[in-house]
């Protein structure tokens, strides 16, 4: 016959065999999961070739590190995107991207690693977040760069693509 002290130990030793046996578990399907999709964002860092693509991805920590190793913030980059760019290939500062693909954590990545505003389409990049319909992005913009004030701002040639007429590329 057993004790109460007995069932109460087995009962113990029973739920900490199960919870490492479901734990074991767990790690072979996680385990499983990355030898089937080894380049799954879920266990790797993603890698990217240009500064543009970090942009895109809102990833402040690889486009941080692309600027680290070389890339300028205030270099022209070639970019493209099916609604921003109508697929078109068009050269633009990294801040323009930025605000563009209205990313705020890249934009104050841009601004705090020295990214200047010389360009029109530069000073231009509050207008650019105000065509997007992102005051808070354009307000971030005039308050910690020399951007245009909203009454400064002229309304883009094309609404759907405030970008492209900003570039002053047309169709």
């Amino acid at each position: 016959m057993t004790t109460s002290v007995e069932r109460r130990q087995l009962m113990v030793a029973t739920v900490m065999i199960a919870a490492m046996a479901i734990l074991a578990l767990g790690v072979v399907v996680v385990e499983l999961e990355r030898w089937r999709h080894p380049q799954s964002r879920l266990f790797a860092s993603p890698t990217y070739t240009s500064l543009a693509e970090a942009i895109a991805a809102d990833d402040v920590e690889g486009a941080y590190a692309l600027l680290r190793a070389g890339a300028g913030p205030n270099d022209a980059i070639a970019v493209r995107d099916p609604a921003l760019t109508r697929g078109r290939s068009v050269i633009v500062s990294p801040l323009l991207w930025a605000v563009a693909t209205q990313h705020r954590g890249p934009v104050l990545m841009l601004l705090a690693h020295g990214a200047r505003i010389e360009s029109d389409a530069d000073k231009a990049a509050s207008c650019l977040a105000d065509a997007l319909g992102n005051a808070e992005l354009a307000g971030l913009l005039r308050k910690y760069s020399n951007t245009l004030p909203h009454e400064g701002c002229s309304p883009p040639r094309d609404p759907a693509t405030p970008l492209l007429s900003l570039v002053g590329v047309t169709d």
